[in-house]
């Protein structure tokens, strides 16, 4: 997604500098005679002893001067900033500023996908870091069965085999608050994340209706493609004649294999009511969706609730 396409231009440019950095000292020291000679004899000797290596020659004495001379070289880089002279400064030692470590990405990547995704969504930055690091006191009385919920997204959602979780509750009940931290935890955890509101969604939906085909694409691909995509306040939102349901369920559809979380303030009547049988069924498939229902006692309508 696109926070990482930033990270990966923003540690590139890191990269570049660092080098560009020690080529610029480098360039300076060469302006020195003494270094400059040592410098280039440092270059030959290391390729006569590979040559002398290939044909089975005695090269002792070439290794002789080349420790010599590395010495030298050292001790000009040392005493010009340069440490040992070994290659730039890179601003991340365990990956040189590439963003990936044996195949994988580094840690200096993922901290700047985050940080970039956070300024980008800045919901996020108001809610914990993780579902388990929410302070359930603040629900008084009712902290052992937000708990619980907690606990349900995190291991029949976030780590489980559902697909698709709806949140359902009156105002000021927590659940954008419940769904907003499940979403920054999946984004600590590596995935992409995108959190959008339905209004907001509606409007993706009409452009995404009324875009010529070259770039419907990349329209569609800004709520199809994310690893976890929240949808706040499913149902605020205006339904538009052949867009809002129509791409709704083509969206639901298509993301069956990623990780989708609504909330919404309609009850479950209102909710098949304005969606349809389709749409809703889908939300409450037994095997890939489920309901929170944070103002009544079962967290979920399709059996399961310990």
């Amino acid at each position: 997604m696109k926070e990482l396409t930033e990270a990966k231009a923003a540690v590139a440019e890191r990269k570049a500098l660092a080098e560009k950095i020690y080529e610029e000292k480098l360039n300076a020291l060469k302006e020195d005679p003494v270094f400059e000679e040592a410098y280039r004899t440092l270059a030959r000797l290391k390729f006569e002893i590979a040559r002398r290596e290939v044909y089975g020659l005695d090269k002792s004495e070439q290794e002789k001067e080349l420790s010599e001379k590395e010495r030298f070289v050292k001790r000009f880089f040392s005493e010009n900033g340069m440490g040992n002279g070994e290659g730039p400064d890179y601003f991340c030692k365990k990956c040189n500023d590439t963003g990936y470590v044996d195949g994988k990405r580094c840690e200096c990547l993922e901290k700047l996908r985050v940080e970039i995704a956070l300024r980008n969504m800045p919901s996020l930055k108001e809610v914990p870091a993780s579902l388990a690091s929410i302070n359930f006191k603040f629900y008084g009385e009712r902290g052992g069965i937000y708990r619980k919920y907690a606990a349900f997204l995190q291991k029949k959602f976030m780590e489980g085999d559902i697909r698709f979780c709806t949140v359902l509750g009156a105002s000021g009940t927590g659940k954008t608050y419940l769904a907003t931290t499940a979403a920054r935890e999946a984004l600590e955890k590596g995935r992409s994340v995108s959190v959008i509101k339905s209004v907001k969604l509606n409007k993706v939906f009409l452009n995404y209706h009324c875009a010529p085909l070259e770039r419907k694409e990349g329209i569609w691909a800004e709520v199809a493609d994310p690893d976890f995509l929240l949808v706040d306040d499913l149902g605020v939102e205006a339904l538009l004649n052949n867009v809002t349901v129509q791409y709704l369920y083509e969206l639901i559809t298509e993301r069956a294999d990623k990780k989708t979380l609504f909330t919404t303030n309609l009850d479950l009547k209102n909710l098949e009511d304005k969606y349809g049988q389709r749409i809703f069924s889908r939300l409450a498939d037994k095997r890939l969706g489920a309901m929170i229902l944070l103002e009544g006692k079962d967290y979920r309508i399709n059996g399961e609730t310990d």
